[in-house]
């Protein structure tokens, strides 16, 4: 009978570990957060005046009566010519004023101090206005009679002031 032969097992050795060496972790750095920036708010351009196609410069030299003018109350110490004209002299400008220029002459916001037509009253017709006071030539598009006498006058210049420093 033959007897079994245990088999021969290889002596355990036990496995060689390399040492561990701790992982090297960069420092952390807060991550960073780009400073927010306010949006910037562009001013907004006023609308366009709104151009009743009846307001014109009758050949009488007068708005007609179609214009609206944004006129201040008489309780406000200033006074105009109603209805106003438009029929400054030729002489105050660089150029005839065509029927066009006069036209716009009769917008709502001359009562007010724009003499440009542009549709706000700002320093730039206060400039105009001055330019007419002192005898410069005018651009034949601008009108500082704000009072509508046809005459660019110390009463006009109380009309500007006015709407400027109440702005």
């Amino acid at each position: 009978v033959p007897t079994a032969v245990p088999p021969t097992v290889p002596p355990t050795v036990p496995p060689t570990v390399p040492p561990t060496v701790p992982p090297t972790v960069p420092p952390t750095v807060p991550p960073t957060v780009p400073p927010t920036v306010p949006p910037t708010i562009e001013p907004t351009e006023p609308p366009p005046p709104t151009i009743n196609p009846n307001c014109k410069c009758k050949t009488d030299k007068v708005c007609a009566a179609q214009c609206d003018f944004d006129y201040y109350p008489a309780s406000s110490g200033i006074s105009y010519t109603k209805p106003l004209k438009c029929g400054l002299t030729d002489d105050l400008f660089t150029a005839t004023p065509s029927a066009t220029d006069r036209n716009h002459w009769c917008l709502s916001l001359r009562a007010k101090g724009d003499s440009d037509g542009s549709g706000t009253v700002n320093t730039v017709d206060y400039l105009y206005y001055i330019s007419g006071v002192v005898g410069r030539k005018l651009p034949p598009s601008v009108n500082p009679d704000f009072d509508g006498d046809n005459l660019v006058s110390n009463a006009d210049r109380n009309i500007i002031i006015k709407t400027l420093t109440s702005q």
